[in-house]
């Protein structure tokens, strides 16, 4: 019984330690400017960014990821926010 209950144990204890692992590694490979050009064509796909700057800053665990209109333009650009740890989408929006 002793033996059962530290192998259940162990094995708990190892799946932690992989998950953990496998989340560090997703962060440190996260592509954030990927990330948001999926997301921005899925999301606003007659946005077309051929020609402006990506931008990229970081606020803690998260970035963001904008674009630059050219000097005198009007218009405006999608903002995404990606999480660091996950290299998830956790916020957006479309400035004008």
């Amino acid at each position: 019984m002793r033996l059962a209950l530290l192998a259940i144990v162990t094995i708990a204890v190892t799946i932690s330690l992989q998950n953990q692992d496998s989340n560090a590694m997703t962060g440190a490979a996260c592509n954030p400017i990927s990330v948001a050009m999926q997301f921005i064509a899925g999301k606003y796909p007659s946005f077309q960014s051929t020609g402006l700057k990506p931008l990229i800053s970081e606020r803690g665990n998260l970035w963001q990821i904008t674009y630059q209109l050219p000097e005198g333009t009007i218009g405006g650009v999608p903002t995404v926010i990606v999480d660091k740890r996950t290299c998830e989408v956790v916020d957006f929006h479309h400035t004008q």
